[in-house]
């Protein structure tokens, strides 16, 4: 048993490894932190931009695998995950993440099973109808989407009804709306997001 668990956690570990890994060479091959510095005035120069990026390890001109190799010594020997391209600490930022994350998951879970359940009584009760092949398909093909595919259809959508409303309800950006205070309509805020 033991040495199965540990079998286990091990190529659970591997996986982890691999996917941080190569979400890190993703990023570096898709995001560029100079596009933060575009829009600044005075219009900074390509030497500038270097300057400011090269501390947090961001600089495009120093070679992929040598900012790769001084994150994972920094990750691996000092829990140091790195900085953001405006300098903030990574490591602070990934409890508050992971509470959001965590009501995000809890909020889609409920959710899920409150409709889930609710569509399969009432599936059931028809059992073989039209109703019951639509659901059926509706919920295999929606089972094959990705979930990134899936939360841009999402947000896509929310922007599409506040532009029809006339006003926002629905946020797609941000924790909480800035100016909410107190405990009901900071929850009721939240609902909204």
């Amino acid at each position: 048993m033991l040495r199965y668990v540990t079998r286990r956690a091990a190529g659970w570990l591997l996986v982890i490894v691999v996917a941080t890994n190569a979400t890190y060479f993703l990023a570096s091959s898709f995001l560029d932190p100079r596009s933060n510095f575009k829009e600044l005035r005075p219009v900074r120069t390509d030497e500038q931009v270097s300057r400011a990026l090269a501390p947090y390890n961001l600089d495009p001109h120093e070679p992929l695998l040598h900012r790769w190799w001084d994150w994972l010594t920094g990750v691996v020997l000092h829990f140091d995950w790195g900085r953001s391209p405006v300098g903030v600490a990574v490591n602070g930022e990934i409890g508050h993440r992971s509470l959001v994350s965590a009501q995000l998951v809890i909020g889609a879970t409920l959710l899920s099973v409150v409709v889930g359940v609710a569509l399969a009584v009432h599936t059931a009760s028809r059992q073989y109808g039209w109703r019951d092949r639509a659901a059926q398909a509706v919920s295999m093909a929606l089972f094959n989407v990705p979930v990134s595919i899936a939360a841009l259809a999402l947000v896509l959508l929310a922007i599409r009804l506040n532009e029809q409303a006339g006003w926002h309800f629905l946020y797609v950006a941000g924790e909480q709306s800035p100016d909410v205070e107190g405990f009901w309509a900071t929850l009721g805020d939240a609902s909204r997001t």
